[in-house]
């Protein structure tokens, strides 16, 4: 029987073997999956440990310069330094007020981290509740504002008595009463409370915008709000409801909300009760409310002056008084920021307008005197500033009414936006006053030569007006580093072209190099040469890839055009590796003169000039050079150049003259150059076009 039933036996012992090594590996898979989820677990735990010890360790760090600038500026406010000036005063009274609300953005941040690790110790004993709550609401009372809103404490005197941590109550009901004024228009906020056996139950009560019962529970989230968007209506860190709550449960008790759209809300929150035999004679604790009614007390005062500010604005229209400085708009929603930017336009002879909200700002631009220049920040209330700056686009072109965002977006994603809003630039805060200023010049010196051209009938006032522009937009130096010398040439057309270059120094020894040409001649070629300037700053971020420097400047300045092209050509070197990448757009080839060998290499990447098409690709060459090498970058007014015969200089003339220049310094090569197109064209003075060169020698 075995022998005749040999190959079922063999097969049914294969089964059985291949079921029990199956079942090992499976067994094997199993284990490696739960080692990997079991290890994927450890590293979240890890990570997140990592995150709050990062940002506890960051926020203590912040506190010692922190408590420096306040002590420094309280002291000269207290007169350490003599008397000072009233302008200097309020000035000093901002900044003190800035680092205190820093102060406590820290402070919350650290008890978020504490709570994390449950490392806050409560320090209970008993108190009164009553005079807490009337200290919190007499704070808020001054910040109400114009707000048609009562703020009422229904607690009665010694009839509620806690035993608990008194700094953590005060902290929990300036959270719960700020959120509810916040949040209230006009009606009622009420912070009332009854005894329940152990318990006091406490309730912040108000009649403003509800919230949805969708919402309930993730408001008490960490840094969650229900509207995030940069125009919400609302600031704030969304950390107080969340720092509430979690205060409330570490003294044993539970926060509760009930609340409805249009019908208000109110939080209720439950703390252990204490006995009136045990209650200290002492006065509430107001270390803490003292340094915010500081914060309340200058809140009121720029209010005040915003007013007045805007009371003188149309005093002056009125009178129709001619201008002779110009007028910059500042509109932002932070009082500080406002009084900042106005400090650093006055010393510099520009009359200021401010505004603290787009409708605001709108409102002034349309009915009283047109600025020569907005400077606009992105996250405000209501209406955003990219919102603003499209309205204004409505009426306004790029030339005749200049925008510059400023703002703490700083992504390359947030920049185009702003320019597709019709932006003509976009800086970051923050930023440093030297480069506010060059670019506020450069911009309002835009509007001035567009809004004289207006004026100006014949065609050399134009070509003065659009010298004068590009004289802006041109660096007024180069670069200096040691490992490489730099010369640059730049020779205008009679009738003034487009060319361009600038530079990016993107960190120790590594360098940046941009050149230009616009199609085209006179006040529209000029503009966009400064268009052009501004697109090229905005891209420190990413000066050493070239492709993606191109393609992003493409992209902002698409549209903005009105039927002219450019081309441009853009190379980042690192001259401790001597590594170069380098990119065109449709412009002139990158030029290396080899000199150790006499050498005359030609570099010719494909990609399409500017201002043809919205997405396009530019190839990315990388090469090394090597010490003696000479990099040139020129526009095509040297090789088009004409005699009197009508024959170009072309590209041979110019490379034999380079390569019978081998011992000269750059400096001396850019001076030979213009001086054989000189004499080649027969003039003395100006060319067809305009001349550009930029010459790099390796040392």
């Amino acid at each position: 029987m075995f022998t005749e039933y040999s190959m079922h036996i063999g097969s049914v012992l294969e089964v059985v073997l291949f079921s029990f090594a199956l079942g090992d590996r499976i067994s094997i898979i199993k284990k490696e999956k739960e080692d990997a989820q079991r290890q994927a677990i450890e590293n979240l735990h890890k990570a997140d440990k990592l995150k709050d010890e990062f940002l506890a360790n960051t926020s203590h760090e912040l506190r010692t310069p922190l408590n420096g600038i306040i002590g420094l500026v309280e002291a000269l406010l207290d007169g350490a330094s003599g008397s000072l000036p009233q302008k200097a005063v309020s000035s000093l009274s901002m900044i003190s007020s800035s680092g205190r609300r820093l102060s406590n953005l820290v402070n919350d941040i650290l008890d978020y981290s504490k709570l994390r690790h449950r490392e806050i110790e409560l320090r209970k004993r008993t108190f009164d509740l009553q005079p807490v709550a009337d200290a919190v609401l007499r704070l808020f009372r001054p910040l109400l504002g114009k707000k048609n809103l009562k703020l009422i404490n229904a607690v009665r005197p010694r009839e509620c008595i806690l035993f608990a941590d008194e700094d953590r109550v005060q902290q929990i009901l300036l959270n719960l009463v700020g959120n509810a004024i916040k949040f209230t228009d006009e009606g009622t906020v009420v912070v009332a409370a009854v005894r329940l056996e152990d318990l006091v139950e406490i309730s912040i009560e108000d009649t403003g915008i509800g919230i949805p019962e969708s919402a309930h529970e993730r408001i008490f989230e960490s840094f969650e709000q229900l509207d995030g968007s940069i125009s919400r209506t609302y600031g704030g860190t969304g950390l107080g409801l969340s720092l509430a709550r979690q205060l409330v449960q570490l003294h044993g008790g539970e926060l509760r909300l009930h609340s409805k759209v249009g019908e208000g809300s109110k939080f209720f929150f439950t703390l252990p009760a204490g006995e009136r035999g045990a209650l200290s004679e002492e006065e509430p604790n107001t270390l803490r409310l003292e340094s915010l009614k500081e914060d309340a007390s200058f809140a009121i005062e720029a209010e005040v002056a915003t007013e007045s500010t805007a009371d003188r604005y149309f005093s002056i229209l009125a009178g129709n008084k001619e201008y002779d400085r110009a007028l910059v708009h500042v509109v932002d929603d932070d009082m500080v920021n406002l009084q900042v930017l106005e400090d650093h336009l006055s010393i510099h002879n520009y009359d200021v307008e401010k505004s603290i909200s787009g409708e605001d700002a709108l409102y002034k631009i349309n009915n009283g005197r047109i600025p020569d220049l907005v400077l606009l920040d992105i996250m405000m209330p209501r209406m955003s500033g990219y919102e603003v700056a499209a309205e204004l686009r409505k009426d306004f072109s790029l030339f005749d009414l200049p925008i510059m965002m400023l703002t703490a977006k700083n992504r390359v994603d947030d920049m185009i936006e702003g320019f597709m809003q019709g932006a003509n630039d976009y800086l970051t805060k923050p930023f440093h006053k030297n480069e506010l200023l060059a670019r506020v010049k450069t911009l309002v010196t835009l509007k001035t030569a567009v809004k004289e051209n207006k004026r100006l009938f014949s065609i050399d006032k134009e070509f003065e007006v659009a010298r004068r522009i590009l004289q802006t937009a041109i660096p007024e130096g180069v670069p200096v580093l040691s490992s490489i010398d730099i010369a640059v040439k730049y020779i205008p057309m009679e009738s003034v072209g487009g060319d361009y270059y600038d530079f990016h120094i993107t960190g120790e020894g590594k360098i940046g190099v941009f050149i230009s040409d616009v199609s085209g001649h006179g006040i529209s070629a000029a503009l966009i040469a400064a268009m052009v300037k501004i697109a090229f700053s905005t891209m420190d971020g990413i000066a050493e890839m070239p492709g993606k420097l191109l393609t992003e400047m493409n992209t902002m300045l698409m549209g903005n055009l009105s039927g002219h092209f450019l081309t441009a050509a853009y190379f980042s070197l690192d001259t401790d590796t001597r590594k170069l990448r380098y990119a065109r757009a449709g412009h002139e080839p990158l030029v290396i003169h080899r000199r150790r060998t006499n050498e005359f290499l030609k570099y010719l990447p494909r990609g399409r000039a500017m201002g043809i098409v919205k997405t396009c690709n530019h190839e990315v060459i990388e090469l090394t050079v090597v010490p003696s090498d000479r990099i040139i970058l020129y526009t095509d007014g040297i090789i088009e150049a004409m005699n009197p015969r009508g024959d170009m200089f072309g590209s041979r003339r110019f490379m034999e003259l380079v390569m019978g220049n081998v011992g000269v310094s750059a400096k001396e090569l850019t001076d030979l150059i213009l001086g054989q197109l000189f004499k080649w064209t027969g003039r003395s003075r100006s060319l067809d076009d305009d001349f550009s060169l930029v010459v790099v020698d390796i040392k």
